[in-house]
């Protein structure tokens, strides 16, 4: 609704623009909000190309760790020692997975603001010529800043949710493994790539240590 709301106020603002280059252009703003929007998102896309992954393997290493404690609950278990050994291993390969998922969300966190922070500046850059050519006053700048910024959010809103697309991805992927799981358990198993953490798949608890 933001877009359809604003993308006629921007349209015809932006016959106010004075640059040579878009003079001629009917809704240059709008196209040029467009062309930046879907920039950025090809951008996004492969500064956060890896961001998937390492949800997926901190996901699949959690749910490995939390697995394991529940053996902790088994008043059964004969060696503690062995039991606390296995933990132990898990919970490193838990940390290196959070610290790797911090490290690539906080660079794809520094791309993103600094897009927004771009898309803030950009029709302030485009406007100045013709503030200072008298074809708009102050207020109409502010004006057609804020139409722009308007049409650049609805174009960015997949920008603004990336980390929630990350997740729903790793997500989506983890269910593909386990209905792939299901299908070889019902049809025998066969050849296929483990793409789980080495963390986590590398270990595994002695059958001593859970009590069986």
């Amino acid at each position: 609704m933001t877009l359809v709301a604003f993308i006629p106020i921007l349209w015809h603002l932006s016959a106010d623009v004075r640059l040579p280059v878009l003079i001629n252009i009917p809704g240059s703003l709008v196209w040029i909000s467009f062309m930046a929007s879907a920039g950025g998102f090809l951008i996004s896309w492969i500064v956060g190309s890896k961001l998937p992954v390492v949800e997926y393997d901190a996901q699949k290493v959690e749910a490995v760790f939390r697995k394991v404690l529940v053996y902790g609950e088994n008043h059964k278990i004969r060696v503690r020692d062995a039991f606390e050994a296995a933990l132990r291993k898990l919970f490193r390969g838990t940390r290196i997975n959070n610290t790797r998922l911090i490290w690539h969300s906080s660079y794809f966190d520094v791309w993103k603001y600094s897009y927004m922070k771009g898309m803030d500046i950009l029709p302030l850059l485009l406007l100045v010529s013709s503030v200072f050519a008298g074809a708009m006053t102050f207020g109409d700048l502010m004006q057609t800043k804020n139409a722009f910024s308007q049409v650049t959010d609805g174009f960015s809103v997949f920008i603004n949710n990336w980390h929630m697309i990350t997740e729903i991805r790793s997500i989506k992927r983890r269910l593909g493994e386990f209905e792939k799981s299901l299908h070889e358990h019902e049809h025998g198993p066969e050849e296929s790539a483990d793409n789980g953490s080495a963390a986590a798949e590398q270990t595994e608890v002695p059958p001593e240590a859970a009590g069986n």
